[in-house]
């Protein structure tokens, strides 16, 4: 496994729910404290990697890296239950965590997303070491590279698929509201003296606009 720093583990579970609110670990910082809160207080070593440190490790031995992301587990699917609204306002949690949390993203079954990768502790990369690799082993090899990309490609027009399906039963539950709201602008403009009512409403919102802006 490569633990992954970029994950609601480190910026919300460790950081602040066990930190902050259960004052676990005196003394330590979120990522000292991440190797006690991971295998048990007693793990001798457990390091975690940003994609970036992690893809330039395997980069400096010859391979290339593709991130995928971090699988998320129970624990930070709760601790983003309970937790997230009240660390975002918490003064005792650090910037940095603040700032990982503000700009997660999420996927359309809810699920956190960093820079738009799921951003759960477990990280998983794809390694490539194409010089290294026997030449009648290449083809076999980017072979089974192209088809674990084809199925990334599937998933992703999968959740596409299931997302127009989804705006498709909006827009069929909004859609008589939408005609009724036209069928009702159209009466209103066939009101005797609409448009000239319509004409002095503009004026007097540019009227507006140009005072506020000498008063500014």
């Amino acid at each position: 496994m490569v633990y992954n720093a970029d994950s609601i583990w480190l910026h919300l579970y460790t950081a602040y729910e066990k930190l902050v609110l259960e004052n676990a670990f005196p003394g330590l910082d979120a990522y000292q404290a991440f190797g006690r809160n991971v295998d048990g207080a007693g793990c001798p070593i457990a390091r975690c990697y940003t994609n970036l440190e992690f893809s330039t490790l395997c980069e400096s031995i010859g391979f290339t890296a593709d991130y995928v992301g971090g699988y998320l587990s129970d624990a930070e699917m709760n601790s983003k239950q309970k937790c997230l609204d009240g660390a975002l306002r918490d003064a005792r949690l650090g910037e940095v965590h603040k700032s990982f949390l503000r700009n997660l993203s999420y996927d359309d079954n809810g699920y956190p997303l960093s820079q738009g990768k799921h951003a759960g502790i477990g990280g998983v990369y794809r390694l490539c070491c194409w010089t290294k690799a026997d030449a009648t082993q290449r083809p076999q090899a980017q072979l089974s590279v192209a088809r674990a990309e084809l199925m990334d490609a599937r998933h992703q027009v999968s959740r596409l698929a299931r997302r127009l399906s989804e705006l498709d039963r909006q827009w069929e539950a909004i859609e008589p509201e939408f005609q009724a709201l036209q069928e009702w602008r159209a009466k209103i403009l066939r009101i005797p003296g609409m448009n000239v009512l319509r004409n002095v409403y503009r004026v007097l919102r540019r009227l507006r606009t140009s005072l506020q802006m000498h008063k500014d």
